[in-house]
């Protein structure tokens, strides 16, 4: 699997990369290298939201940090598995193989992204 995500005929961009563009676009957010090769880490005002990883066996996957509280209920409601390295610590993962799953990304981003105060833009 590419990760290459198709709506309707048309193919869009790899889904890091899908990811990257949409949280880019919001205030206060910087783009860095992350802890695993090729992997993104995606800070709010110097507070890190989380991680996206290239596709490692296939899938891509983002990993974002909450309170073990936020991340169980997460994790409860199915939108988000546990942190394969950190569980229980409110870090969770989940895996970028459909335009459903990188929605889902997109909004947990923005989910942290407004608890440490980020505020986006009416369109």
């Amino acid at each position: 699997m590419t990760n290459v995500i198709k709506i309707g005929n048309r193919e869009t961009a790899p889904a890091v990369e899908t990811v990257k563009r949409e949280i880019a676009t919001w205030a206060g957010i910087s783009l860095d290298p992350g802890p695993l090769a090729g992997g993104v880490e995606i800070r709010f005002r110097h507070r890190t939201l989380g991680h996206l990883h290239a596709p490692l066996g296939g899938v891509a996957a983002a990993d974002l940090i909450f309170s073990p509280e936020i991340g169980n209920a997460l994790i409860a409601e199915g939108r988000a598995h546990p942190h394969p390295m950190v569980p229980g610590l409110g870090w969770v993962s989940v895996q970028l193989g459909d335009a459903a799953e990188i929605a889902n990304a997109i909004a947990l981003f923005r989910k942290n992204y407004e608890r440490m105060g980020g505020a986006l833009r009416a369109i």
